[in-house]
């Protein structure tokens, strides 16, 4: 009589190991994309988030107040997700914090090239491109990268570090 390759300890933890991994990198691809949708659709139309986030952080790059919400939630949400075992909620809360280390890298040139210029462009170029921080893979997705690479000033730079008032 044939065994249910479920019957099979070895194989049952095969496959729960696989879902397990599975839905810690779904949990982090999924939070690229409401890092896409909230950056594009809450904080860059006209509302009260949009004035927040245009007169202070597009302002002021290095002032970065909405990230607090986000380390914060991350945290929890990673604290609350490692006791329940919630895989997916992990590796949602660790593309969260993902996020907000980035941000923060990218306003002192300490992120990979490619993402730089990314959000570099955001900054300096067109405020209505590249709203990926952690991946362009939406933007690229979406129609919202940028159309060519453009050099920047060293003024600009100054400006996107924070060492330059605008």
């Amino acid at each position: 009589m044939a065994v249910h390759p479920a019957a099979n300890p070895t194989v049952h933890f095969q496959l729960l190991t696989a879902m397990n991994v599975f839905l810690f990198l779904f949990g982090i691809f999924l939070w690229t994309l409401v890092e896409y949708l909230f950056h594009r659709f809450v904080l860059h139309r006209k509302t009260t988030t949009y004035v927040l986030h245009d007169h202070t952080h597009h302002k002021i790059p290095t002032y970065r107040p909405s990230e607090v919400p986000f380390l914060l939630l991350g945290i929890i949400l990673l604290a609350t997700a490692w006791y329940f075992q919630w895989r997916f909620a992990m590796g949602f809360s660790i593309g969260m914090l993902a996020y907000v280390g980035m941000h923060y890298l990218a306003h002192r040139s300490a992120t990979p090239k490619s993402l730089l210029y990314h959000h570099q462009y955001h900054h300096l170029v067109n405020a209505h491109k590249c709203f990926g921080v952690t991946s362009p893979f939406w933007d690229h997705l979406f129609g919202t990268n940028y159309p060519r690479k453009k050099e920047f000033t060293p003024r600009q730079v100054d400006f996107y570090q924070g060492k330059l008032k605008p």
